[in-house]
């Protein structure tokens, strides 16, 4: 079996196969220059509002401006966190990633206090009295504005309800689940991937919603990549027994050194584990010689591929690629509030398995379940495009439609 130190490097910014987003200072992308349409003037302009808060959020907003931009479209680009005054966002996004790396049992405490009414208005109130006008100079002439993370809608929504925003406002879910801070009445349109989401933010009260693809790139797609014994081989990976790719979301927090451990004691896999840039739980499992360790990956479609199953935690941005990817995808000791959710949501939608043990690891990696199948649905961008039509150029909805 190669040393983790056969595999190619992995120090670009890439997937979200690991926790670069940890190491990367606030971004604020403002203003993109399109890609021109054929003979076209510049595109109507559409906000995104995502947050640093984990990958996924930041995942989706960019792939959705990358699809708008090569349509016509110009596209910026904002962080919600640095919408707070001075540096209240910054210290934010470290309490949340400290709290799940340390106590993360709190973190699901807290979740479900945020499920009460009064708590979710009392954190839209105050999310929209220190970000507010903020956001309502960013989304200023926008034909649209599109929100990756449910704060950004709350606030967004409210604008909107109160007649401080003329754009329509659309929320892309990023979760599988819906927590109820997702919700807010004054949101045009939500856009779900799957039919569990649909149906909870329906549940919600969501007057509009609308059943699109999943926000991944299209080497996520199936038979985008190589074969298993090709994508081995790229990768220097060990070309016979079953490898299962263990990811802590981008972070890499949660139980991960635990997991390996458990999969590496069942004798029916390899755990290959995505450490990012948790340069301790690398070197923990390291020491200890569990499975193949890696750092920060750039082919992580490629790693996917090569692996018989993604084991997770999250139910996140990471379980959604390896879906539509079509690699089997188990869920275990999901972290608490969002992690478990999402685990119920995926395993009701038959999209992964949750391994509620131990003890039936070992069964779940020797034959592990493809995900569902779900039939082929419009194209988010195309979505957002529609209701953008007013200020769009009738060229770049052309090309998207």
């Amino acid at each position: 079996m190669p040393s983790a130190a056969t595999l190619p490097a992995h120090s670009r910014p890439g997937n979200r196969g690991g926790a670069r987003l940890a190491r990367l200072p606030r971004r604020r992308r403002t203003a993109t220059p399109p890609v021109p349409c054929s003979g076209a003037d510049s595109g109507a302009r559409i906000v995104i509002v995502s947050a640093g808060i984990g990958g996924g959020h930041n995942a989706c907003a960019d792939e959705l401006g990358r699809r708008l931009r090569a349509s016509g479209f110009t596209v910026d680009t904002h962080d919600f966190m640095d919408q707070f005054p001075g540096r209240t966002g910054a210290l934010l996004r470290r309490l949340y990633a400290g709290q799940l790396s340390v106590l993360p049992a709190s973190w699901g405490m807290v979740c479900a206090l945020l499920r009460a009414r009064p708590v979710c208005w009392l954190v839209s109130v105050l999310c929209f009295v220190l970000t507010g006008r903020a956001l309502r100079r960013r989304t200023a002439g926008a034909a649209a504005v599109l929100s990756t993370y449910p704060l950004a809608t709350l606030v967004l929504g409210r604008l909107r309800r109160r007649g401080r925003l003329a754009a329509p406002v659309l929320t892309y879910l990023t979760d599988v689940s819906v927590h109820p801070l997702w919700m807010d009445r004054g949101c045009d349109c939500y856009l779900a991937a799957h039919r569990v989401t649909a149906e909870q933010i329906t549940a919600l009260g969501a007057r509009r919603v609308r059943r699109v693809d999943a926000a991944v790139r299209s080497q996520f797609r199936s038979g985008a990549q190589p074969s298993q014994a090709a994508a081995r081989r790229r990768l220097g990976l060990p070309a016979t027994g079953r490898l299962a790719l263990v990811a802590g979301g981008a972070w890499a927090v949660g139980d991960v050194a635990r997991t390996a451990r458990e999969i590496a004691a069942t004798g029916t896999a390899v755990p290959v584990v995505v450490c990012a840039t948790n340069e301790a739980l690398r070197a923990e499992l390291s020491a200890a010689g569990v499975g193949i360790t890696l750092g920060w990956v750039d082919e992580m479609a490629t790693l996917m591929r090569a692996c018989d199953a993604v084991v997770t935690n999250g139910g996140g941005i990471t379980s959604v690629e390896a879906t539509e990817l079509g690699v089997p995808v188990l869920i275990h000791r999901p972290l608490p509030g969002h992690g478990r959710t999402n685990a119920e949501a995926f395993d009701a939608a038959g999209l992964a398995y949750w391994v509620r043990d131990a003890n039936e690891l070992a069964a779940a990696l020797h034959e592990p379940r493809r995900p569902a199948t779900e039939p082929a649905k419009a194209d988010p961008a195309t979505v957002i495009a529609e209701l953008a039509a007013v200020a769009a150029p009738a060229s770049a909805l052309r090309r998207i439609a």
